[in-house]
């Protein structure tokens, strides 16, 4: 489909003016929580999930980038106030751990297989073309992700493509955090959550984050995820959600992907956090 083509596509619901109604209860006094995920990892759900569940507001304490991105001090400064939530990309790069290990004294890193991490991206994408045309694409999309003839690419000539050039980056991203976590001098504590354990036992893994910041379980009011689904299955719904599996990539890509895939993923991670070898 064209950028002119007249048919119509449903469009998610917008996210952020959404989580911005929320208004903090009358003498609540919550820690400011910092999700950092992966993308494509169910990241927009988790951000209103808390908001909505604990009657905080939503903020940013950066650019919103990836694979590459820095925290700006003064919103972070304010997240430390507590009672706000903030969804992010951050890399571990060196400003950002000096600048949350100066800061926070905690934070969840919410990961996926970087496999289906990068399927999906295909997809994601593929939606942003949809719903809000190139320009708005080619405006939050590195240029190494989304060449001038992506599109004109076949189905698999992009996930191959991915395959080279969003898959590693990925992976240097949880390799980073990983890296943090084991460094001595690297103050905050770091709660690794997967995407897996979130499809597998929802409620289980929202409490998990609750209890890691010490927040009653009786604060937070759970609303099961019902997504709205698009019409068109390459195409994200509601808060970007186009289906729960864990493993598409295996059907996805071509054997000849899936080889360079696996190839490229460090034991470390596999074990780690339990992601199949292929």
């Amino acid at each position: 489909m064209n950028d002119s083509d007249p048919r119509t596509v449903s469009k998610p619901k917008p996210v952020l003016p959404a989580l911005m109604e929320i208004r903090v209860a009358q003498g609540k006094q919550l820690p400011g929580i910092l999700l950092n995920t992966i993308p494509k990892s169910g990241s927009i759900y988790l951000a209103n999930a808390f908001c909505r569940g604990l009657g905080i507001p939503f903020m940013r304490i950066s650019g919103s980038w990836f694979p590459v991105d820095t925290v700006v001090p003064e919103p972070l400064a304010k997240l430390a106030q507590g009672n706000a939530v903030t969804q992010e990309h951050l890399d571990a790069n060196s400003p950002n751990r000096l600048a949350l290990g100066n800061v926070l004294d905690r934070f969840v890193v919410h990961l996926r297989d970087p496999r289906m991490t990068t399927l999906e991206s295909v997809h994601h994408m593929m939606t942003e073309k949809e719903l809000n045309g190139m320009e708005a694409l080619r405006s939050s999309v590195v240029p190494e992700f989304c060449p001038p003839d992506f599109f004109e690419m076949s189905m698999t000539e992009r996930i191959g493509h991915h395959v080279d050039h969003m898959l590693p980056a990925v992976i240097q991203w949880v390799e980073g955090w990983l890296d943090a976590s084991e460094a001595p001098t690297f103050r905050p504590k770091i709660l690794f959550t997967r995407y897996e354990d979130m499809v597998r036992d929802e409620v289980g893994f929202l409490n998990a984050i609750l209890d890691f910041y010490e927040i009653e379980r009786s604060q937070f009011t759970f609303v099961p995820f019902q997504p709205a689904m698009n019409e068109q299955a390459d195409i994200e719904g509601e808060f970007h959600f186009r289906n729960a599996r864990t493993d598409e990539w295996r059907e996805a890509f071509t054997d000849e992907q899936i080889d360079t895939a696996c190839g490229m993923m460090p034991q470390r991670l596999l074990e780690r956090f339990g992601w199949p070898e292929r």
